[in-house]
């Protein structure tokens, strides 16, 4: 028996030295068992083969600790416990949580929390390797003398008492496994006199050393390598303490053991070094913790390379374009270059992204957790939307997530549709009945039973589920209805060039189906409602990973440093060395802090790492991945975060600096040079896309830009892609005129226009362009809010005032009380019908629809009051204009000849009838402002109720007519003050005046209001009668000025219509003061329109009154304009 360790620093040649041993005793006929982490196990495969140049290995077994013992068993038997990995575990510990929630203290609010039994897993696993019982954890809690302390070790006594008490004589979890091996060791036959090798740990605990013992007592030798220096003097033997503690627990094994003990201190030979390693690297390991620090004396230090980036990303695409560059100019295969990243998690995506852009393939090393999986989130998604309540966020997610049964399209049409007739709750089991004018209800109709009946029988089958068992069985059922296995074989079958992604999915079912049976096996006779299984399988899925190996023989690996192990790199990237610590982020594993651990440690009980041996392992690893290389090492760290936050080297920046004082630090604070620029087409046109844009600002571009365009204008395969980018740059500078086709304008000549179309033209072309030519919508919602309920205002007062014109009813005939009746019949019929019953279905739904009915009562009742005062008759309601409708459409000539057709809908119309004729007033309904501007009519903006009034006034029948007023009609509930001197009634009369232009002709007035029989203030119009009999009021204009009124607003609309015709759509919105069409619209994110942009220019509108608009009008209509 023989105990033999391979010692010295990183880069003597261990693993390579190891390795030949490994080869020795497999030509010599020995069985040989090479041990490895488990993630390493690939790699150690793949160098034997390599290093050894086999074709395979025979008589040679790599194995990690976990697969000796699934060998051992194999073979003596033995183990009749069921095997408890960490999904099983982390679901048993998550059903504890649930039970003794309340018998916690420290860690009674956290027990319920997403991960927090992933906490406990750490703590089992470590409590576990360390050998700690609950009755010991008890003990130091009595007499730690921290009272928070003895808390938390009291919570994790009763968690692993609990668990073990779960464990015993049933199920065996993988440190259990590691303790039954060291009682099976000496019964195993292939290890008896045979050759194990160790290498690549990085801990030694308790519980590895009790199986190392047990291999020294039936091995014929056991072989480890360990990163010692026995060298003296050594300036940096601190670096080494963490495996010189182990080489020190070693030796007490073998001692106790009796076994001899060998070391062999591998140095490399000098010459043999230098040849391959380039002496700015042979320094630095040798220097870089080292004190004193000695300084490199050579002048050249371009092996080693530190870059500075502003942020994360930076870090990123600098990598990715050195890679690049080492690959072409200095030969090296991307599988002899590895980027090591401090912070994996943040920089996997943007590593991915940015070397996929310059060409590179890249692996990334990770497992990722199953529940970012989308399948695996399927799972979990229709636990949560199976509950009963049938919440349409749940429900879309679902079907969003693309295993429910519908496609992502289908999904977006469909939720459309239930955000715009307000489908909650129970209303999703029922046939869709609403909005067919709107959408097609019997192809939704097929998407929401394809969605919920599946849905449905998993609710039913979870309530009729008696135990855990036929819970997930409904779960099974719902997932082969929806036929989840199927889709993840089809995606992995087109996966075509992207072997990773199917590697990946292959798992996805098998994981699922694991995780079941796991909890059927462990949880199956017990009862949990529906929200308890959804955590523990929550808690299972967050502890299972889906990882993939390497699918590629030539590709750059990118790891993290404790996942890295490529020993014969020749260039290696080191990225986010910050002030976090330059290492992977120290998490706080379990339940207990650092500084609690260490407390535990100082008072002689060791339950986790200390922080002394983290600290020792991280530093470690740093060492080891600098020391790596052996032509090229490349570090870098971020100036800010991603939020722009700012951040601080690593203390590791500061040690290069001084062992190589002519190091110099590059950022990409400096322009690009251009063979960095030039480096690969998908990096020139990332990087050209912002100086395309500053240049259509203004600004120069550089001649290497200028280089890198007229490259990709070269490259046939790019041509295309870079007229988009300058398309998109330039397309303000120089906007296009589109067809009136283009732009929704179909037919022939003449061609009708609504009103409201040219307003918007008149707000911005770009924005009509959207709206009415490509036909793009936000999505409309079923809102239980002020807005929402003014749009029932306005279809309640509509259908009212029809049924009184109809039903030959009058306004001014009825009852205060009958006339509320009506109003409240009516609502009743019109909120189930928008809301579908989700009014009904909360407290804030209840009040508005309150306050729904009764701002309709006060409409009513204000209308009921103006009709009463008024000699006015209500005469058409709801009137259209244009196409098939009662009048014809209002007939517009466009400048420079010819002219559009617009039509409309008319809110209401009034007459009053007199000798000479009879007289119109237009009413608009508003549910929002109501303010009358005639600068907005002079400039455009807002044509409606002038346009409207001259429909009626050109299309009604009878021979005299002439224009009353017209007038905006406020739908809401006026704003009342207890303080004010006027009553309230007067303050409610006010609040409803009608808003707009009148005809200053005092018997109009009088017929208006006959409460100005005398004189005084109008409770209808806002004007006033004076003494004299004048009237005076900003409402009141002359029969010539109504009249210039009218025809601006013709005049305008023929200037819009032909902009709209000639195929305007330029981004190019009004601003009149502090106002913009920009503000509150639903188009921003397609334009980009930017105000600091020199070419995104706004209609500016100069100042001005209302009096200077009017007369302005009048001037141009008595100059005959």
């Amino acid at each position: 028996m023989e105990l033999r360790l391979l010692c010295g620093r990183e880069g003597s040649g261990k693993s390579r030295r190891i390795l030949q041993e490994i080869g020795q005793v497999a030509a010599a006929g020995r069985p040989a068992y090479f041990v490895v982490p488990q993630q390493f196990t690939f790699q150690a495969e793949r160098d034997l083969m390599e290093i050894l140049g086999l074709k395979g290995l025979m008589g040679i077994e790599v194995l990690s600790f976990e697969r000796l013992a699934h060998k051992v068993f194999g073979v003596t038997g033995g183990q009749d416990e069921v095997f408890l990995d960490e999904t099983g575990r982390l679901m048993v510990l998550r059903t504890i949580l649930t039970r003794r929630k309340d018998e916690l203290k420290a860690f009674r609010a956290a027990a319920g929390q997403s991960g927090f039994a992933g906490r406990c897993g750490e703590m089992v696993r470590e409590m576990h390797q360390y050998g700690m019982t609950p009755e010991v954890l008890r003990a130091r809690a009595s007499d730690c003398g921290e009272a928070l302390l003895a808390a938390k070790l009291e919570d994790c006594a009763l968690i692993l008492e609990d668990f073990e008490g779960f464990l015993a004589g049933r199920y065996i979890d993988p440190e259990g496994r590691l303790a039954a091996l060291c009682r099976q060791i000496p019964d195993c036959e292939f290890l008896k006199d045979a050759y194990v090798f160790i290498d690549g740990l990085d801990s030694f605990t308790p519980l590895i050393e009790s199986v190392v013992e047990a291999l020294m007592r039936v091995c014929a030798r056991v072989t480890a390598t360990l990163a010692v220096d026995h060298e003296r003097p050594c300036r940096d033997e601190g670096l080494f303490a963490v495996d010189r503690y182990y080489e020190s627990r070693l030796r007490e094994a073998a001692m106790r053991v009796g076994c001899k003990v060998v070391t062999v201190e591998v140095r490399p030979e000098a010459g043999a070094l230098r040849a391959r390693k380039a002496p700015e690297l042979i320094h630095l390991e040798k220097e870089l913790y080292a004190f004193p620090r000695r300084g490199y004396a050579g002048a050249d230090t371009g092996a080693v390379r530190l870059f500075s980036g502003t942020g994360p990303q930076a870090e990123a695409e600098d990598a990715a374009r050195e890679i690049l560059r080492l690959a072409r100019d200095e030969g090296m295969r991307y599988r002899e270059m590895a980027v090591v990243c401090c912070d994996l998690e943040a920089y996997a995506p943007l590593l991915k992204t940015a070397l996929e852009r310059v060409g590179v393939p890249c692996f990334i090393d990770r497992k990722r957790p199953a529940r970012d999986d989308a399948a695996a989130e399927t799972v979990l998604q229709a636990l949560r939307a199976a509950d009963g309540r049938y919440r349409t966020l749940e429900l879309m997610r679902l079907a969003k997530g693309g295993y429910a049964g519908l496609t992502g399209e289908q999904a977006e049409v469909l939720e459309n549709y239930a955000l715009f007739a307000g489908l909650q709750g129970s209303a999703w089991l029922k046939p869709l009945h609403y909005g067919e004018e709107r959408f097609d209800l019997s192809v939704l109709e097929v998407w929401r039973l394809k969605l919920v009946e599946p849905l449905e029988a998993l609710h039913q089958g979870l309530r009729a589920a008696r135990n855990v068992e036929q819970q997930c069985r409904a779960l099974f059922q719902y997932l082969e209805q929806i036929g989840l296995r199927q889709a993840l074989e089809e995606e992995a079958a087109d996966a075509g060039q992207d072997a990773a992604f199917a590697a990946a999915h292959a798992q996805v079912w098998a994981l699922i189906l694991d995780v079941l049976d796991q909890a059927v096996t462990l949880m199956g006779p017990e009862r949990q409602s529906p929200r308890e299984l959804l955590k523990m399988l929550e808690s299972a899925m967050d502890g299972a990973d889906i990882g993939v190996i390497p699918t590629a023989q030539d590709q750059v690996l990118v790891g993290s440093l404790t996942r890295s192990r490529s020993p014969e790199l020749k260039a290696l990237f080191l990225l986010g060395l910050n002030d976090e610590g330059g290492q992977d982020r120290l998490r706080e594993e379990g339940l207990l802090h650092r500084g609690e651990a260490d407390l535990l440690a100082a008072q002689g009980t060791v339950v986790a790492r200390t922080s002394a041996l983290r600290f020792g392992q991280q530093r470690f690893a740093l060492y080891q991945v600098t020391a790596r290389p052996l032509r090229h090492l490349s570090c870098s760290y971020a100036m800010s975060d991603s939020a722009g936050r700012p951040r601080r080297p690593a203390f590791l920046i500061a040690g290069l600096q001084e062992a190589l004082p002519g190091l110099k630090t590059q950022s990409d604070i400096h322009p690009l040079s251009p063979a960095q620029l030039l480096s690969a087409p998908g990096e020139a046109l990332y990087q050209l896309l912002p100086k395309l844009g500053e240049e259509a600002r203004g600004a120069g571009m550089g001649a290497e830009y200028r280089a890198a365009e007229e490259y990709l204008q070269s490259q046939e395969a790019w041509r295309g892609r870079l007229m988009r980018a300058q398309a998109l740059a330039g397309r303000r500078a120089f906007p296009q005129m589109l067809s009136g086709k283009a732009l929704g304008v179909m037919g022939r000549a003449p061609y009708r226009m609504s009103v409201t179309r040219l307003e918007q033209f008149a707000q911005c072309p770009f924005k009509h362009l959207v709206r009415f030519g490509l036909g793009a919508r936000p999505r409309e919602e079923a809102r239980v809010d002020a807005p929402g309920t003014g749009l029932l205002l306005h279809e309640g007062i509509e259908q009212l005032s029809r049924a009184a014109l109809m039903g030959g009813w009058d306004f001014d005939r009825l009852e205060t009380d009958e006339l509320e009746a009506r109003s409240d019949a009516l609502a009743d019929t019109i909120l189930p019908r928008y809301f579908a019953g989700k009014l009904g279905e909360s407290g804030r739904g209840r009040y508005l629809s309150d306050r729904f009915k009764k701002t309709l009562r006060r409409s009513a009742g204000l209308l009921a009051r103006q009709m009463r005062e008024s000699g006015f008759e209500l005469q058409h309601v709801e009137l259209d204009f244009g196409g098939e409708s009662q009048l014809p459409a209002l007939k517009v000539p466009l400048p420079g000849g010819g002219e559009v057709w617009l039509f409309g809908r008319i809110d209401r119309i009034d007459v009053l009838h007199g000798p000479q004729g009879d007289s119109l007033r237009v009413i608009d309904y508003k549910s929002g402002q109501a303010a009358f501007s005639l600068r907005d009519v002079y400039f455009g903006l807002r044509i409606q109720l002038p346009t409207y009034l001259n429909a009626a006034l050109n299309g009604l029948p009878g021979a005299h007519k002439r224009p009353a007023g017209m007038f905006y009609f406020a739908l809401r509930d006026p704003q009342l003050s207890l303080e004010a001197e006027d009553s309230l009634e007067r303050q409610t009369l006010a609040a409803g005046r009608l808003q707009g232009l009148a005809l200053n002709d005092p018997e109009l007035l009088r017929a208006a209001d006959h409460a100005l029989e005398g004189m005084g203030e109008s409770a209808i119009y806002p004007v006033r009668l004076k003494k004299d009999g004048d009237a005076s009021g900003s409402a009141l204009v002359t029969a010539e000025q109504f009249e210039s009124v009218l025809r601006r607003a013709l005049r305008m609309a023929g200037t819009w219509a032909k902009g709209i015709l000639e195929g305007d759509c330029r981004a190019y919105p009004v601003r009149s003061g502090a106002y913009t069409a920009c503000m509150h619209c639903d188009y921003g994110a397609i334009c980009g329109f930017d105000p600091r942009d020199a070419r995104c220019r706004t209609r500016t509108l100069p100042d001005g009154t209302q009096a200077e608009a009017l007369a302005a009008m009048e001037r141009e209509w008595k100059e005959g304009k």
